[in-house]
């Protein structure tokens, strides 16, 4: 499926894109390409920078069936996700739902940045997501943030309902999309949601420091239009600065000030590879290798979380196996995966393959009940 487009480390198998994911040697060589320039010339011109934005820009609306203009770049999923709060928060009278099994990210940035603010956590856990929030919504209620997939189990949470019953009430919907795009097809606009916050260093296969934030052209009208800058701002060049452009009257006006241009080269280029193949075709390839290793590993009496996800993680324990020293075996022999939660994490993707599920399935065999091979 991706020969030739990535370089492995030899000796290790890599199942581990919910940490971080491999970078594509396209991606690598974009982003050196442009490193190579600031060495000759220090920068690239103005209009080779709007070059690679619009690029970046075109890569990202594809793989989402967005608008271009819907999607502003930032440095992490915990950035889009202030902008997003940031832009719909009015008062401290006003409500902020989270999902209560989130990764902290979400929680730090309500929490800390929203300290007036009352936050109301909540279970989803193998839930209906309408049912979950209903209880709890009240007139105050002015946003609901959510994982689009759990970091651990790998459960998947369907947006469609539940953006289609808040925008009845008038609440917007936000949405940490990290563990899910670049694995999984996802319409937001069609599924709902008002803001997509995505990281660029898992799924879409890095670098970290990149990702983007995507906002509804339906809710851009009524925000507090807040956290723009220079850049958010239609410069054609910069010969006079006497006269300033207005903001973009869309999402492009949150952009603030000088871009890391390689790495949204870089992973413009991972994008592209997902494009090209298609992501409903990424998708089947990593469910065939997760239902690969699921239905071997529970043949040796391991239990795993949410196998019906269309996620690519998967989280094993088995209540006879030091599951800790277990991770550490496979660690050193070069199988490259997480231990959370108490769980081994396995999350693959397009650069792996069926011999790889045998090989880790082979040295989990060799392991004894104390975690020892």
């Amino acid at each position: 499926m991706v020969s030739g487009l990535f370089e492995k480390k030899e000796g290790t198998i890599y199942v581990n894109a919910a940490s971080s994911g491999l970078m594509s040697i396209p991606a690598m060589k974009a982003a050196e390409g442009i490193l190579k320039e600031y060495t000759e010339r220090a920068e690239l011109t103005w209009d080779e920078q709007l070059e690679v934005v619009e690029d970046f820009r075109k890569a990202v609306s594809k793989l989402l069936d967005v608008k271009q203009e819907e999607v502003v770049p930032v440095q992490n999923t915990s950035q889009g996700t202030f902008i997003a709060l940031l832009n719909v928060i009015n008062s401290e009278e006003d409500e902020i739902i989270l999902m209560e099994e989130a990764f902290p990210s979400i929680k730090y940035i309500a929490e800390v940045n929203f300290p007036m603010n009352k936050k109301i956590y909540v279970k989803f856990s193998r839930r209906n997501p309408v049912e979950a929030v209903k209880p709890h919504i009240t007139n105050k209620t002015r946003a609901v943030v959510i994982d689009l997939v759990h970091y651990v189990t790998g459960e998947f949470w369907d947006t469609t309902e539940l953006g289609g019953y808040l925008k009845e009430k008038g609440i917007y919907l936000i949405v940490d999309g990290i563990q899910g795009i670049g694995a999984i097809p996802f319409k937001p606009f069609s599924q709902h949601v008002h803001f997509l916050s995505c990281g660029g260093s898992k799924w879409l296969l890095g670098p970290g420091g990149t990702g983007f934030l995507w906002v509804s052209r339906e809710v851009f009208p009524e925000l507090k239009k807040v956290y723009s800058g220079w850049l958010g701002a239609p410069w054609k060049d910069f010969s006079d600065f006497s006269r300033l452009p207005q903001p973009y009257n869309d999402p492009r006006t949150f952009e603030l000030g000088t871009r890391n241009l390689p790495g949204m080269a870089g992973l413009t280029e991972n994008i592209k590879i997902l494009n090209n193949i298609g992501i409903e075709q990424v998708n089947s390839h990593i469910l065939s290798l997760k239902n690969s290793l699921l239905q071997k590993i529970k043949s040796l009496g391991y239990k795993s979380c949410c196998e019906n996800s269309p996620s690519g993680i998967i989280s094993i324990k088995h209540e006879a196996v030091n599951m800790k020293n277990l991770y550490e075996c496979l660690k050193n022999r070069g199988v490259i995966c997480s231990y959370r939660n108490g769980m081994i994490r396995f999350s693959p993707h397009i650069y792996n393959n069926l011999r790889e599920i045998e090989k880790i399935i082979g040295v989990i065999k060799g392991v004894d009940k104390k975690g020892v091979f």
